[in-house]
């Protein structure tokens, strides 16, 4: 005749199982929070899978089987459900371009940013909320541009638990060169010329003592030098 071997008690360190062991009830679940887990038993024979487990995050399917002597094999199966505490907050608080203008709404997953045809590269910044998510950029925070392509760019947040919040840019750098000229101020230290970017002369009486002015002038276009 077959024999059928049992295993008459299982423990376990931590958790909670969803129903009191029994030899002739082979499925439970088990759950915990801790990241390990160790099975012990006080039956005899040969017993298989009593040691300690690592857990992932979620289930986990453990099997603890006995042999009888026939080399038939029983099985209990423990599902181990281990709690996901981490953090998962995936959200963005800020992001920043170094050229071009756009308006950040969090909800708004992409943006299309056209540039003017000076601007070679663009740097990106980016932070998130949570000080446990990690912020990537995908190529790179530094985006090369080609004059007239338009050049993706992501910003990957990834919160503690692997959730991940991703925005994506499309900067498109312009083919045509600005001809804009104008000056967007002009000045001379300690006189008042009254700036007029469509004035281009411009006389300053010095006095004899003054041997030297200083003069400040900022472009209308930032390309312009």
């Amino acid at each position: 005749m077959e024999k059928i071997a049992r295993i008459d008690n299982i423990s376990f360190n931590n958790g909670t199982i969803d129903r009191k062991f029994e030899s002739s009830t082979f499925n439970y679940i088990i759950n915990t929070d801790k990241p390990t887990i160790t099975f012990s038993s006080t039956s005899k024979g040969n017993i298989k899978g009593l040691k300690t487990y690592d857990l992932d995050y979620g289930n986990n399917n453990i099997v603890i089987s006995i042999i009888s002597e026939d080399n038939n094999e029983t099985s209990y199966v423990f599902n181990v459900i281990r709690k996901d505490n981490r953090d998962s907050n995936n959200e963005i608080l800020d992001i920043s371009l170094s050229a071009g203008s756009f308006e950040f709404k969090k909800d708004t997953h992409e943006y299309y940013i056209d540039l003017d045809g000076y601007v070679d590269k663009v740097l990106v910044s980016a932070h998130a909320v949570s000080d446990k998510a990690t912020v990537s950029y995908s190529p790179n925070n530094i985006v090369n541009l080609s004059k007239g392509v338009t050049t993706n760019m992501f910003v990957v947040i990834t919160a503690e638990n692997g959730s991940q919040n991703v925005y994506t840019f499309k900067l498109h750098r312009s083919e045509i060169l600005n001809n804009n000229n104008y000056l967007k101020e002009l000045s001379v230290e300690n006189f008042d010329i009254k700036f007029n970017k469509d004035n281009s002369f411009y006389t300053v009486v010095v006095p004899e003592n003054i041997d030297k002015i200083k003069i400040n002038a900022v472009p209308e276009y930032l390309g312009a030098t």
